[in-house]
């Protein structure tokens, strides 16, 4: 209510017009101001926690994807084709070892077997576990798949031409096999990968080159 003589007057604090004089005049202006600042201030904390919420989020996102684009993870699309190539190349010849040991009575072909059984089926739980580390493991079905087509390959051959069918297909897919563990070892781009060729490499060259020779003892013929 305005007395007479009483002149509204605005308040520096809190910008509302008081009546300068009139009663609580300090008491109300300093009250407003402060109600001001407090609403002031709430509407700044609450406008930063938002944003560093948001900062925070983003930051984190981006660092679970950063965690993922390591050297450990990437690999290149010819690194993905080697791993590829290698596990179809082990399962398969591990598929040909174990029909020879089921069907060959021929002891150096069962003794080729038994090493290549023992030296791949070692070198495949190596590679899976590589895959699994670069998440490419390949599903269960690829392997059966690849299995049943390797098995297909003998059951047509006679219990006499058994031995020459399997050191025959061993010498073709070996030389193939060779090539892309020899190629994965020295131009790999990842470390691991390349290591892993190279690891396996000896094996396979070895039992490449009993296999020729067992090839050429069935056959009659001496080695090249």
């Amino acid at each position: 209510m305005l007395i007479c003589g009483q002149i509204p007057s605005r308040c520096p604090r809190s910008g509302r017009y008081l009546t300068r004089g009139g009663p609580n005049w300090k008491a109300r202006c300093t009250t407003f101001s402060q109600g001001n600042s407090m609403r002031v201030r709430t509407c700044l904390v609450i406008l930063f926690f938002a944003v560093g919420l948001a900062a925070c989020g983003k930051s984190g996102v981006q660092a679970a994807h950063e965690s993922d684009l390591t050297p450990q993870t990437i690999l290149s699309l010819d690194d993905q084709k080697f791993l590829d190539a290698a596990e179809r190349a082990e399962i398969r010849e591990n598929t040909l070892a174990d029909q020879a040991l089921e069907r060959s009575r021929n002891l150096q072909v069962r003794a080729l077997a038994t090493n290549l059984h023992d030296d791949l089926g070692a070198a495949l739980t190596e590679l899976k576990n590589l895959m699994k580390a670069k998440h490419l493991a390949e599903p269960a079905v690829f392997a059966e798949e690849v299995h049943s087509e390797a098995a297909n390959r003998l059951t047509s051959a006679s219990d006499d031409a058994f031995d020459h069918e399997f050191v025959s297909l061993l010498t073709a897919d070996g030389q193939d096999t060779l090539r892309i563990f020899d190629s994965a070892s020295q131009t790999a781009a990842d470390p691991d990968v390349r290591d892993y060729a190279r690891g396996v490499l000896p094996s396979l060259r070895a039992n490449y080159n009993k296999a020729s020779d067992l090839e050429n003892k069935l056959a009659g013929k001496p080695r090249q």
